[in-house]
């Protein structure tokens, strides 16, 4: 038996076969690509889209993450969508998604790679320091989180899963091939942006693209990434209540020495810093690479370089 051919040329295959359908349409050459509602895909997901901006050396990246299935707050906005799955010549699939999110829970973070530090950005986020939201009513939790609406097109290749089988989490792919682009908005968390007070309405333009590796076993490469926050308009009597519940709701210092703008160098700081074991977050996890960690209330989740999880 000949072997496969790279990843990413069955990709380049992938892309062509709707063509490849419509070329021999009633010769039944090919199986007819097999379209589901998105729900099916989204109840395997086990965390929201999650990405940063590419790391320079002594300098912060912005990151954003977008509960696109709503698998962290169920029930907050709107998600629809499809998924495509296409049969690969010698078996597999080839898997396209399409999901539509509108005003699902989102969150953006400075992650700090250099100092082990990811800080809170524009909105409430338990995993950097925030007490369960749970607790606040939801006029209070509309107040401090950041809403985001997007659209989400990941697609992936599984050689030796036949198409009509359960979805994997994206987690559990080696690569997949991403495109979103939404906007996030929120209350400010670092009053150092343009000396914008805390609590000030911000907005973040998110897209972050990639196309099939051409070397196999690569990651896929990034053809536009962007985290782009801009100030709205502020409102002085809704960013005093929003002061007030972060403050009741932060455990961690929300640290003002930051230069945001075009990702300027970070002052330098003592190294060694350790999650507080005498609060809620005790739980130290860092990623694959053992430099960056989130603080967790318990167990660390999936130990992903460049992306430490809480489970």
């Amino acid at each position: 038996m000949a072997p496969f051919p790279p990843r990413f040329l069955l990709l380049l295959v992938a892309a062509l076969l709707p063509m490849c359908h419509l070329a021999e349409a009633g010769r039944g050459l090919l199986q007819a690509p097999l379209v589901k509602d998105v729900s099916e895909f989204c109840s395997v997901q086990r965390r929201a889209f999650r990405f940063f901006t590419h790391l320079f050396p002594d300098q912060l990246a912005r990151g954003v993450q977008i509960d696109y299935c709503q698998n962290l707050y169920p029930n907050l906005g709107t998600v629809t969508g499809t998924t495509t799955e296409t049969a690969l010549p010698g078996g597999g699939r080839f898997v396209q998604v399409s999901i539509t999110a509108t005003n699902v829970f989102a969150v953006a973070f400075l992650n700090d790679a250099n100092n082990n530090r990811t800080l809170p950005l524009l909105g409430a986020d338990v995993s950097v320091g925030d007490q369960d939201l749970d607790q606040l009513t939801p006029e209070q939790f509309n107040l401090v989180t950041a809403r985001g609406s997007a659209t989400y097109n990941p697609s992936f290749i599984q050689l030796d899963v036949p198409v009509g089988s359960p979805f994997p989490s994206l987690l559990d792919l080696d690569a997949n091939i991403d495109d979103l682009r939404g906007v996030v908005t929120g209350p400010i968390r670092q009053n150092s942006y343009q000396n914008v007070a805390v609590g000030t309405p911000g907005e973040i333009t998110v897209a972050q693209v990639s196309v099939a590796p051409t070397v196999e076993g690569e990651l896929p490469p990034f053809i536009t990434e962007n985290v782009d926050l801009a100030v709205l308009s502020p409102n002085p009597a809704l960013q005093e209540q929003v002061q007030a519940l972060l403050a009741q709701i932060t455990t961690v210092p929300v640290e003002a020495q930051f230069s945001l703008v075009d990702l300027e160098p970070f002052p330098t700081s003592p190294p060694g810093e350790t999650c507080d074991p005498s609060s809620n977050l005790p739980n130290q996890c860092y990623d694959a690479s053992g430099t960056v960690f989130v603080c967790c209330t318990g167990a660390c989740g999936p130990n992903l370089a460049g992306d430490p999880q809480c489970a």
